[in-house]
């Protein structure tokens, strides 16, 4: 196993898991200490990579403190895969205690917005460019301006995390805050997988991975999974990305779950490659709080076969029918 250190993150993987040698970071490795500014802890906010390209369309703030967009591509219904998707903003940041005020503004005047799902009765309060309205607990929300839902704004308000594994452990795989380039990671019984709030996970596959073609005439790689789950008391958690968007179309599905006693929990997957989180004959498993969005036609969210266990709550999916 190698052991990266950079600050305060130790990053742990297995040798499939990085193309960088000796005890070197990852090139795209930007470190930075997950930060919590708020004086009243209501909220709990996690900074961006300083190299990750923002959306424009969007400013959001909750109790006064600024929140990051991220660009997403929207799920709309595009003819294969190829196409080209228009963006949408996602935003996430952690609820301590409430109520939080949201504010959402963009640069245009604002005739009508919409906070769903219409059953959780959010009525923004609309002045000029901006909107806000309050919550009271973890929800996740879209929120559509002018009756945009291709380009709306996706924010995930997650539940306060507790026990977060210490980076230090060896069964520990751990993404701090910033940006990385994975290739693919298959996991032993007992680790765990820890994506913290901040850190991205670009997923990609490397030059000379060896591949076939399926019936469609897309490659599908070897290894077929970004992160395999095969074994028991197995862990991916955490409040960061997983991206896959550098990933062709039907390459590389992003989470195999084949074993007992598996949980996957909080983290976002941004434009999965193919399917998102595929469970086999597994016992056990816990899905939870997870966040799907897919903009390509190959995009399936969490699919389980008929000899598995698993408890499936508050996931947020969103990719085309």
């Amino acid at each position: 196993m190698k052991i990266f250190n950079a600050g305060y993150v130790a990053l742990c993987v297995l040798a499939t898991a990085c193309n960088s040698g000796g005890n070197t970071p990852p090139k795209e490795t930007l470190v930075s200490k997950p930060v919590n500014n708020n004086s009243n802890k209501s909220i709990i906010v996690y900074p961006a990579p300083a190299n990750e390209r923002l959306n424009a369309t969007y400013k959001v703030s909750a109790d006064g403190q600024d929140i990051a967009v991220y660009n997403v591509k929207a799920p709309q219904i595009l003819k294969n895969s190829r196409d080209t998707a228009e963006f949408s903003g996602m935003a996430y940041f952690d609820f301590v205690k409430g109520p939080v005020t949201v504010t959402v503004s963009v640069d245009a005047a604002i005739s009508k917005a919409e906070v769903l799902p219409a059953s959780l009765g959010i009525t923004p309060e609309i002045k000029d460019k901006s909107i806000s309205f309050q919550i009271d607990k973890p929800q996740n929300l879209d929120i559509q301006i002018n009756g945009d839902p291709i380009h709306q704004l996706h924010l995930f308000v997650n539940p306060e995390e507790t026990d977060v594994p210490n980076p230090k452990d060896p069964d520990v795989v751990y993404f701090g805050p910033g940006s990385y380039r994975l290739p693919q990671m298959e996991l032993e019984d007992g680790m765990t997988v820890y994506i913290a709030g901040g850190a991205v996970v670009h997923c990609y596959v490397g030059p000379h991975e060896w591949y076939t073609l399926n019936d469609k005439g897309y490659k599908n790689y070897n290894k077929f999974y970004t992160f395999d789950l095969t074994g028991k008391n197995i862990t991916f958690r955490g409040r960061g990305i997983v991206d896959q968007d550098g990933i062709p179309a039907y390459g590389r599905r992003s989470v195999l779950v084949k074993g007992e006693n598996i949980k996957v929990e909080g983290v976002i997957f941004r434009s999965p490659s193919e399917w998102t989180v595929v469970v086999e004959s597994s016992k056990n498993v816990s899905i939870d709080n997870i966040k799907i969005i897919g903009y390509r036609p190959c995009s399936q969210a969490i699919m389980v076969d008929g000899n598995s266990d698993v408890i499936e709550t508050d996931n947020y999916i969103l990719v085309p029918q």
